[in-house]
């Protein structure tokens, strides 16, 4: 940022993971002293711990030893696609959901445009969506909020929290050329 601004380069930064900016936007990330992050959570003892279409050894990579950390967790459960000997380790329930394109949904780019897609394939044999579970999940356990019945539902709350998804929104979405030329120098 320094060089970029001593130059009066323009600076672009791109977020760390798929939909991080989605996740920035809906509060997810710990900020204010409000939430922590993945490390510090698992360095407690917790009654529960849901896992939704993770990795623990190769998608928890600010903590080394997340998966010997998750196997000390009082009850882990997994939603995933796919079953592997880290999740094996990890998990006390594994719950079937469908990949990305047995889905719909919205991502939000790193510009923090959303972008929404369908589902092209059907789930596979008892698999279903991984927001559908979490609402089957949310019912079960009585917490209120859970009651979409599409995904267009979920995004229509999101937006509504988040009072408009546009670029500029993301924190780092203020540092990134827009387009065609059409920006000013970066903040």
């Amino acid at each position: 940022a320094g060089i970029a601004e001593k130059t009066g380069a323009k600076l672009g930064t791109l977020s760390p993971g798929a939909n991080s900016a989605g996740l920035s936007l809906a509060g997810v990330l710990p900020k204010n002293g409000k939430g922590k992050h993945a490390g510090a959570m698992l360095d407690e003892s917790l009654d529960a711990v849901v896992l939704l279409n993770l990795e623990p050894d190769a998608d928890i990579y600010s903590t080394p030893d997340a998966v010997a950390k998750l196997a000390k967790q009082n009850y882990v459960v997994a939603l995933t696609p796919f079953v592997s000997d880290a999740l094996l380790e990890v998990a006390d329930l594994l719950l079937p959901i469908g990949t990305f394109a047995e889905t719909s949904g919205t991502y939000v780019n790193v510009e923090g445009t959303p972008q929404s897609f369908g589902g092209v394939a059907n789930p596979v044999g008892e698999a279903r969506p991984g927001w559908k579970v979490l609402r089957v999940l949310g019912n079960l356990v009585g917490a209120e909020g859970f009651d979409y019945v599409t995904s267009e539902d979920v995004l229509a709350e999101f937006n509504a929290k988040v009072a408009e998804v546009s670029a500029g929104s993301y924190v780092a979405s203020g540092q990134v050329a827009k387009a065609n030329g059409a920006d000013a120098p970066a903040d």
